[in-house]
């Protein structure tokens, strides 16, 4: 077996609750690929539900040794300096975890009174006068739900408080870049993402809708060379494989398209869209049977467009 299907088969173990032979399928993982940072962090999960938490840091570290960028692996090893007592660790950890633009670990830092921006270079805590507004996250979060309800102007407006509240907050920019793709605005979007990235320029969905937006203006190439970006900062982005995917095949690369939605599959085997992408690239290659078994694939899993595709086609799934 390769260190894949190991570590395929561990996640699958970890799942069912069976964590020996899950830490015994990473191991063996990691036997094999010593690089591979993902297996070290899902090993580091195991241990901790053991209990061991000596052990679980050990794994998370090493999985942000190889990759300094890895999230994941921070937010969680907060926990588990948690569990230890260790508090100032655990708190540093969950900061560079937001900063690195973790949603989750922004929100369980303000829901034990933090913020990512209360410590400083060397995690040390700042004194209580230098946190951020909190106002600042209240705007982020009434952005959002204007978002959701497809009024991108009070989206727009809403993102523009908050980071006039605090002009450092990476997500708002990022956000409100969403918001003006939505309105039309790309090269808009594309200043707030640059912005976004300037503050933290380790934050790979920021590269991957700056990418979106470089595709809209047709600039395939810098559109990939975000993807790409994002892909080194977090290699189990789907949605940034999938995205330069569609890159490729607007500039008429098949079979880098094909090898982009093929990866993403492999992370996320039912995921649809690339499945159906994939199949479309097939298809343009000749590759008939090819397409037919991945729509057939996507359909399936519910994907009402490869549905529509097979119907067209007199195609059963």
């Amino acid at each position: 077996m390769e260190a894949n299907e190991y570590f395929n088969r561990g996640i699958a173990r970890g799942r069912e609750g069976d964590h020996d032979r899950a830490i015994a399928d990473f191991t063996r993982a990691v036997e094999l690929a010593p690089q591979f940072a993902e297996v070290y962090s899902f090993r580091g999960f195991s241990w901790f539900e053991k209990g061991d938490c000596d052990r679980a840091i050990a794994d998370y570290t090493r999985a942000v040794e190889i990759n300094p960028g890895f999230v994941w692996a921070y937010f969680s090893r907060g926990f588990a300096y948690d569990k230890k007592g260790l508090h100032d660790k655990a708190i540093a950890d969950w900061t560079k975890a937001a900063q690195l633009g973790s949603k989750h670990a922004r929100e369980h830092l303000l829901s034990i009174g933090h913020r990512a921006g209360n410590t400083d270079a060397k995690g040390n805590s700042k004194s209580a006068i230098d946190i951020t507004p909190r106002d600042a996250e209240a705007y982020v979060k009434r952005g959002l739900a204007c978002f959701d309800k497809g009024d991108y102007d009070k989206a727009v407006a809403n993102y523009t408080r908050a980071v006039e509240l605090d002009p450092r907050l990476a997500e708002a920019y990022s956000y409100r870049g969403l918001a003006l793709v939505e309105k039309g605005d790309y090269d808009r979007a594309i200043v707030d993402y640059n912005k976004a990235i300037e503050i933290n320029p380790r934050f790979a969905w920021a590269y991957n809708n700056r990418g979106l937006a470089l595709v809209e203006k047709g600039d395939y190439d810098r559109a990939i060379a975000d993807y790409t970006r994002a892909v080194e900062l977090d290699p189990r982005y789907v949605g940034a494989y999938n995205n330069r995917g569609i890159a490729w095949g607007r500039k008429g690369d098949r079979d880098r398209a094909i090898a982009d939605y093929t990866r993403a599959i492999e992370l996320d085997p039912r995921d649809a869209y690339a499945y159906y992408h994939r199949g479309l690239a097939c298809d343009k290659k000749g590759r008939y049977d090819r397409a037919i078994a991945d729509w057939t694939r996507a359909a399936q899993l519910g994907y009402k467009q490869a549905q529509d595709k097979l119907h067209s086609l007199d195609r059963k799934w």
